[in-house]
């Protein structure tokens, strides 16, 4: 188990005033994203097709009638979708997403030359293996 705890003193409990979430949003799209019934299954498919369609959360949901009646009814998801657009609408926050983005990139990058060079020195030794048998 982990806990964050305030550097500065009286370095008490962070973790009582914090709540971290994460969202395996690639597992929740294999469901059915056309009619969402539940509150957080609105949640989840807002977020799904705002990321999808890289659009804005509000315009999301004003583009589907269910969505819509979720952000009237729950003052939650309505706050989240309000704020998410403000925040992700600040300079900082698109640069950090799209060096996160790059960053993506670069990662699978190397992990595909990894893998090539891994194929590589595993054909060689087979080679390699092969001739030593032969001889």
């Amino acid at each position: 188990m982990a806990e964050l705890l305030y550097r500065e003193p009286p370095q008490e409990r962070a973790t009582d005033r914090l709540a971290v979430h994460n969202l395996e949003l690639d597992k929740y799209r294999k469901t059915n994203l056309d009619n969402p019934t539940s509150p957080l299954e609105c949640w989840l498919t807002a977020i799904c097709r705002s990321q999808d369609g890289r659009k804005p959360l509000p315009e999301v949901v004003k583009m589907d009638a269910e969505l819509k009646t979720s952000y009237d009814s729950d003052p939650g998801f309505a706050q989240f979708v309000d704020r998410h657009g403000v925040v992700s609408a600040t300079p900082e926050v698109r640069r950090a997403y799209r060096k996160w983005e790059y960053d993506l990139i670069l990662d699978r990058l190397d992990e595909e030359r990894s893998a090539a060079r891994i194929a590589e020195q595993m054909a060689r030794s087979r080679a390699e293996g092969e001739a030593e048998s032969r001889a």
